[in-house]
């Protein structure tokens, strides 16, 4: 009905993805795949499923990516790094910073009025542990037993959340504060409150939450299977990148951030502007680039 020049695909995984790759052979029209996966990504790894992954990323006009890590995986799967254009994930940075801006002055009061401790480490996603929430608390024992007026916010739910909830329980693991789901515009409240925010996670394409924490001003710790981690993270600079899975590397960043404010507070500062970069805007201009090249 459009007859279209250019389609841009979201992936190659569903059947209608193959069915527009065979529309734009027979009517020569260029096809563009949008990849946000990388190598760290938890998948089945079938030899017939990565075959055709190969087979259709190189029957494809041009690529998107949103960060380093995807454009790697495209070129393990035989994509041109030559066709390969970036449109880098974004959120709203403007309503992010100016949300979080609200409570920044009251800060400490917040803290105290909900109960929370001086020091907070916040974690917004799924509780599961393909998300690292596990490795999180882990290493939470740890700092809590060095530095008792440290907290541990957990925004969101998931299926283990009841497990998490158990182990801090029967380890007498205090200080973890559960806080289940959070609307969207509820979110800066966190942010703004939190003195450092952190990305576990063990399979993630992106994590557009280091994207929220950065534009709410905050020093930033992640795995190194985030999708986002290389691009939005220059370790030392905003934050640190640790090795997936790696437990004591997570309490040597936390430490490192929470014992020292100056840095904290520079690495906030850093954060917010290296993720100026990444906005609404840069995703469209990525765009754009791809459909010029091809």
């Amino acid at each position: 009905r459009y007859s279209p020049e250019i389609v841009i695909l979201g992936g190659y995984q569903h059947p209608s993805s193959l069915v527009t790759l065979i529309y734009a052979k027979l009517f020569k029209r260029n096809i563009i795949v949008w990849c946000e996966s990388n190598k760290h990504d938890q998948r089945s790894r079938l030899l017939f499923k990565e075959a055709y992954k190969r087979w259709f990323v190189r029957n494809c006009d041009g690529y998107i990516a949103p960060g380093k890590a995807s454009v790697e995986y495209l070129a393990s799967l035989g994509a041109s790094p030559k066709k390969v254009r970036i449109a880098v994930n974004a959120v709203d940075n403007d309503y992010f910073r100016q949300a979080s801006d609200k409570y920044r002055d009251t800060k400490e009061g917040l803290k105290k009025s909900k109960g929370y401790p001086g020091k907070l480490i916040l974690y917004v996603g799924r509780l599961s542990d393909q998300k690292g929430v596990f490795d999180l608390l882990e290493a939470f024992r740890i700092l809590l037993a060095k530095n008792s007026d440290l907290g541990l916010l957990l925004v969101g739910s998931g299926e283990k959340e009841r497990q998490y909830k158990d182990f801090c329980s029967n380890n007498n693991l205090r200080n973890v504060f559960f806080e289940g789901f959070i609307h969207q515009e509820e979110l800066p409240f966190y942010y703004a409150i939190a003195d450092v925010f952190i990305l576990p996670t063990h399979s993630d394409p992106w994590g557009l939450v280091l994207n929220e924490a950065m534009a709410c001003g905050l020093a930033v710790v992640s795995s190194d299977a985030s999708g986002a981690a290389r691009d939005l993270i220059i370790n030392g600079k905003n934050g640190y990148i640790f090795k997936n899975g790696g437990i004591r590397q997570i309490v040597s960043c936390l430490e490192d951030i929470l014992g020292d404010e100056q840095k904290r507070i520079r690495m906030g500062k850093m954060s917010s502007e290296i993720i100026k970069n990444y906005s609404p805007l840069k995703c469209a201009q990525g765009f754009i680039r791809a459909m010029e090249q091809v």
